[in-house]
């Protein structure tokens, strides 16, 4: 399973290629996929590269002052923005032997999106991001090699490899992606998705980068959006990406609060969901934490019965994973 095959091998062989000890595009191609057979490894291995190696260019990106860039002159300066990016993926790719590759250009709902209001009229299309296509052993793939090696938190830019850009499906790829020169772009349903369908999604709750580190499903999230009734009695749930990391040794006890203070542990059903039923006060904020060391020990495992019995016999750490704002 692609979403929750463990890359660790391929990343790490990536790393030993720093950009200032390459003589070639060539040499660098060869070098960081002739261990690999699979297509999808080569490919995962140039991703990896990318996130170590290529800085977003955020000075030229906030100035708008963006020049034309190559694979040789991306790999020369280290920086990039997104094209840069897409285009040295495709450059590489095609030396290590991956024929059908391209370069897309569209919308991306990154960096200075905000949704739009209730009601509010659809702006024209307008591109503004690049990422690739590919076909990997026999698969067609979108993978997004800007978004997988950081991003751009308040104004500057934090460098790390997002394995989630390399895993996408067709649903999650496309809720961020909207290509200009495909109108055939595949939402969640599977079928063709208009620009005023995509630019006009309601806003979801909002997750932070654990939420995704964890490999938990943000288009499986209940309440769905954004907005949430409030002095009422309501439902909760989240779910894994993928059932075969579903296991309680695998995972987390989970919290949910609200602005009474109240914690809440989400039930595991042992299929990858958790779900719990909470009273939300007025204009509350539903915020869901796990629970991250306890005693200054990984808390992965523990059991939500655990949990309770430890509550104020043992010291334990929380991080947030995600919150539900209200209407």
């Amino acid at each position: 399973c692609l979403k929750c095959h463990d890359f660790a091998y391929v990343d790490e062989h990536a790393s030993r290629f720093p950009r200032h000890t390459v003589s070639s595009l060539l040499n660098l191609a060869h070098d960081l996929t002739s261990p690999f057979e699979t297509e999808t490894e080569k490919a995962r291995s140039i991703f990896a590269w990318l996130s170590h190696n290529i800085v977003y260019n955020v000075q030229a990106f906030m100035s708008g002052n963006i020049q034309h860039a190559t694979p040789e002159s991306t790999l020369h300066s280290g920086l990039a923005v997104c094209d840069g990016y897409a285009g040295l993926f495709v450059h590489l790719a095609q030396l290590a032997g991956i024929r059908q590759v391209s370069k897309v250009t569209g919308h991306g709902k990154g960096y200075g999106y905000s949704v739009l209001p209730p009601g509010a009229r659809p702006p024209p299309p307008e591109s503004n991001h690049a990422w690739n296509r590919v076909y990997l052993d026999g698969e067609w793939r979108s993978i997004d090699p800007c978004w997988g090696a950081g991003a751009l938190i308040g104004g500057a830019w934090d460098q790390r490899l997002n394995s989630y850009w390399f895993t996408t499906d067709s649903g999650e790829f496309g809720a961020r992606h909207f290509p200009m020169d495909d109108p055939t772009n595949q939402g969640l349903s599977g079928r063709p998705v208009t620009w005023e369908e995509y630019i006009t999604e309601p806003e979801r709750p909002q997750t932070f980068g654990e939420f995704q580190r964890l490999g938990f499903d943000a288009f499986g999230m209940e309440p769905e959006w954004n907005g949430i009734p409030t002095g009422q009695r309501l439902s909760f749930r989240v779910r894994k990406r993928c059932v075969h990391t579903a296991g309680a040794e695998d995972n987390y006890v989970l919290l949910l609060t609200t602005s009474n203070n109240t914690r809440t542990p989400m039930i595991p059903d042992g299929k990858g969901s958790w779900s719990a039923t909470v009273f939300v006060p007025r204009g509350s904020v539903v915020t869901l934490y796990y629970v991250s060391k306890v005693d200054n020990e990984d808390g992965k495992g523990m059991t939500v019965q655990e949990y309770e019995w430890f509550c104020g016999r043992k010291g334990m750490m929380t991080q947030g994973l995600a919150k539900w704002s209200p209407a």
